[in-house]
């Protein structure tokens, strides 16, 4: 009998505490955080904001652009053959201009610039 009574007891501190604990939990929902966010938020949303050292065009930028990636990939490939792996906007000498990225036939990746504006293949500087 003293058995039951103390695993019964001992399910019900457990259950209870489980509860108390998940109450004491920050809560996740989006507007309740806002408004219970402590002052120590406002750093780290400042440091999300910060632009990388590549200085990627923001949305605004990139709308900024005459040529489609599709065109961009295009000029490119007819400087390089071979099938794209990736393409950026990026700013290149304050210059907008889409980053292709190419591997050729014998497997060697290129890097072809092209400008956002004119759709021209802008030359490296090696």
């Amino acid at each position: 009998m003293n058995k039951k009574l103390m695993v019964g007891a001992l399910a019900v501190a457990l259950t209870g505490g489980g509860i108390i604990g998940a109450a004491l939990l920050p809560s996740t929902d989006a507007a309740a955080s806002d408004a219970t966010a402590p002052a120590s938020a406002a750093p780290v949303q400042k440091a999300q904001t910060q632009q990388d050292n590549d200085k990627e065009v923001n949305d605004d930028g990139a709308q900024a652009a005459s040529i489609t990636k599709q065109q961009s990939i295009d000029a490119a490939l007819k400087q390089t053959a071979g099938t794209v792996s990736d393409v950026q906007l990026e700013t290149e000498n304050g210059v907008a201009a889409y980053t292709v990225k190419i591997k050729d036939a014998a497997g060697t990746q290129h890097e072809v610039t092209v400008d956002a504006t004119t759709g021209k293949v802008i030359p490296e500087n090696d």
